[in-house]
């Protein structure tokens, strides 16, 4: 799941909901 550039400043946000996703999921 790559997304544009624009993640990559926020890395730490996208980080957060993929571990929130993890354990929700």
């Amino acid at each position: 799941m790559n997304h544009a550039p624009q993640q990559a400043r926020s890395y730490p946000a996208s980080w957060a909901l993929r571990r929130l996703h993890a354990i929700a999921f």
